[in-house]
């Protein structure tokens, strides 16, 4: 008797833990501390736990706050951000680079409550490789919201993106920055973000109700043209290249590729009327963008839901997962255990 009394009470609560997705303890970690870890991103990345740069008497003098106080509020969450970032993108998955959503935002955050300190550091062309490296995070930002259809975020997050982006493009001509591999990360990190701002553009309305007008979409002809110079120069034959397929298509090229010079001659009306017919053929076959690989980024992008509470969570990666089926993700521990008696007859092990 006694030991079905003991069974009932074990299984009662669940005989699992939760599987906690990120380690929380990278954000307070020291470097002697992050250097004992085993985890994976704190193993494979920890050159970026670094001292911020120096900077000049004269940089410093412009900062609203001190130079101390910004390192502290603000550097160091770069730091943590792009640990996430780089250790979260290592092997070019995606989906893994969504999982610093929350750290993202906080450098958003931070980047808008503290923006003229931020570019006060940017001043410094020997700084060049944070600017390029927040415009990774926040450029994974905005695409995270984008396919939220968070749309009016995203445009703001893309603005900010937009500032750092330019002011990171002029520091690459430094001479002493400017090499062949500086170029073509700048170009790659620019292609992105125009790439970004066309799909924001391009579901900010139902597709059959879209109009584009070059003379006052001077900012979106900008960004076209980037996106077809780029693909004619760094990516010709790639699948991908979906805006240079159009201008090849239009101007009867065949299977000749459309080169820089003869792109860079096209003027904004011509740029305009390949829009124009971008949009209609999205009418009759739905929007460049809409893919599979588009389809599964969507998914990746959505928030999970508490199987106990249906409450949402606030940033990608938040809840923890059942450890026993990963099917299934809780708040808290709370809510997992007062759900056990309705998940324990599904939970089976993965």
């Amino acid at each position: 008797m006694s030991t079905n009394n003991e069974s009932k009470k074990k299984d009662s609560k669940p005989m699992f833990i939760l599987c906690d997705p990120q380690d929380p303890r990278i954000e307070s970690m020291t470097l002697e501390e992050s250097s004992k870890n085993s985890h994976d991103i704190i193993r494979n990345k920890i050159s970026f736990f670094q001292r911020p740069p120096p900077l000049t008497p004269e940089i410093i003098s412009k900062m609203q706050m001190p130079y101390e106080s910004f390192v502290e509020n603000c550097f160091n969450l770069a730091v943590v951000a792009h640990l996430h970032f780089s250790g979260n993108a290592h092997g070019g998955d995606t989906s893994k680079t969504f999982k610093g959503e929350e750290h993202y935002h906080r450098l958003y955050l931070n980047m808008l409550e503290h923006r003229h300190d931020w570019f006060v550091f940017f001043e410094d062309d020997m700084n060049y490789a944070w600017p390029e490296r927040i415009v990774g995070m926040l450029g994974t930002l905005a695409t995270i919201h984008r396919n939220r259809h968070d749309n009016d975020l995203c445009e703001k997050i893309l603005d900010l993106d937009e500032c750092v982006l330019n002011r990171y493009l002029e520091m690459v001509q430094n001479p002493q920055i400017k090499n062949n591999a500086t170029e073509k990360c700048a170009s790659a990190l620019h292609y992105k973000y125009c790439r970004i701002r066309m799909n924001l553009w391009c579901q900010s309305k139902p597709i059959s109700e879209l109009t584009f007008d070059y003379r006052k979409e001077t900012k979106l002809v900008k960004c076209f043209r980037k996106l077809i110079e780029y693909e004619s120069q760094y990516m010709p034959y790639d699948d991908e290249a979906d805006y240079l397929y159009l201008v090849q298509g239009i101007f009867k090229f065949g299977d000749r590729i459309p080169d820089v010079p003869f792109l860079r001659a096209l003027t904004d009306k011509q740029i305009g009327e390949i829009i124009q017919f971008f949009l209609a053929l999205s009418r009759q076959t739905g929007p460049i963008e809409m893919s599979a690989v588009c389809d599964t980024q969507k998914r990746q992008c959505t928030l999970a839901v508490c199987a106990g509470c249906s409450k949402t969570e606030p940033f990608l990666k938040t809840f923890k997962v059942c450890s026993r089926c990963s099917k299934v993700k809780y708040c808290s521990k709370e809510c997992q255990v007062n759900h056990w008696k309705i998940h324990k007859t599904a939970c089976h092990k993965k």
